[in-house]
């Protein structure tokens, strides 16, 4: 463990080394919306009885929503992870552009630098 390092990113360097789609399908989908979507349907079914469309309907909506959440969950983790290592070691001649996690400007946006 890195003293200087906080251990929530410590951790996140690890996780991140998955790729955001492997994180996204094991802490979005499965991690989160079939577990909500279990939880969801189960209290359904327990409060108006069993129905097959309630079913297929909770089997689509809850793990696209786990997609939704894992994204959102990437993207604020690694936007902390990167703030947090722009702060301790700033690159010189580094371009003041927005730009994506990728390090292309956004679209719409052509680099100024030639």
């Amino acid at each position: 463990m890195n003293p200087s390092i906080p251990e929530s990113l410590e951790k996140w360097e690890t996780t991140r080394k998955w790729g955001r789609a492997r994180y996204v399908f094991f802490r979005g989908v499965l991690g989160w919306g079939v577990p909500a979507g279990v939880i969801v349907t189960g209290i359904e079914i327990w409060r108006s009885g069993y129905s097959l469309s309630n079913l297929v309907i909770a089997a689509i909506v809850w793990p696209v929503a786990g997609i939704f959440v894992g994204r959102i969950n990437w993207r604020v983790a690694e936007e902390r992870y990167l703030k947090f290592h722009a702060m301790r070691s700033p690159m010189p001649n580094q371009s003041s552009e927005p730009t994506l996690s990728s390090g292309t400007p956004p679209a719409g946006q052509e680099s100024r630098r030639r």
